[in-house]
């Protein structure tokens, strides 16, 4: 393995450490672990371009790297082996999914900043000039979250901010897909149950208050499957169920 793929394999052990300690919490969330997981999401992001810091490093490191890596590839076969790509895309899903959980935990209780302006401004512009829409999008919805703890969140607020971080989730599971062993389903399966969850709030954001609990639950409705979304991952479920003849499965 070469030495920069040590190091992000060494990161990636690090992030997955992390999300533990947060999940060891339960359900005692604070202000403070959502900035520090959004941070931990930017930095999982950095680890994806080949550039490893310091999981405490500080938002001007942090916006300093994004700066330097803004525009630049993802790692790819030409870096390091198919497994570890997999592994680095899979641990920032998981960052995503934490970060959408605790912003749905907090709901109206949510009153801080993630980034300061005069912080991310000239990062936000960096990724703006190189088209970088990965970036974009994670530091828009520290912005967004930003405007929302200045103006009062509330359970709306935060289904929204949870469905863009799970449709981050979700990019990142089909991109471990794409490196994974085809004929291994669990990273297929989290990357479907990426997409329900993200078809769910997206539901609960629609239907007006005073229908929702005339709905039901709406992780188990099964109009979340026909999306284009979920078509990938159950295409390749389905496949693999058939290869292994568990035809119930498919």
């Amino acid at each position: 393995m070469s030495i920069e793929g040590k190091k992000i394999q060494l990161q990636v052990g690090k992030m997955k450490e992390a999300i533990d300690a947060f999940s060891s919490k339960g359900n005692n969330v604070t202000q403070d672990m959502l900035v520090q997981c959004h941070h931990l999401l930017l930095i999982s992001e950095i680890s994806q371009r080949g550039v490893v810091i310091p999981l405490d490093a500080t938002d001007d490191q942090i916006l300093a790297a994004i700066v330097n890596v803004a525009g630049k590839s993802l790692i790819d076969e030409n870096n390091v082996k198919s497994p570890l790509i997999a592994g680095a895309a899979a641990v920032s899903a998981m960052i995503a999914e934490k970060c959408a959980d605790i912003a749905l935990q907090l709901n109206d209780s949510f009153s801080i900043v993630i980034l300061k302006e005069e912080q991310w401004a000239s990062a936000f512009q960096r990724c703006r000039d190189v088209s970088d829409g990965r970036f974009i999008s994670l530091l828009d919805i520290a912005t967004k979250m930003n405007h929302l703890a200045k103006e009062g969140m509330n359970i709306c607020h935060a289904n929204v901010m949870s469905l863009l971080l799970h449709r981050v989730a979700f990019g990142n599971f089909l991109r471990a897909c794409a490196f994974s062993n085809p004929e291994q389903p669990p990273v297929f399966k989290r990357a479907l149950e990426s997409c329900l969850k993200g078809q769910a709030l997206l539901a609960q954001h629609q239907i007006h208050e005073d229908d929702r609990d005339n709905r039901g639950n709406d992780d188990d409705d099964f109009s979340n499957y026909y999306t284009h979304d979920a078509i990938p991952p159950l295409l390749n479920l389905v496949r693999i169920a058939l290869s292994k003849k568990n035809e119930k499965r498919a």
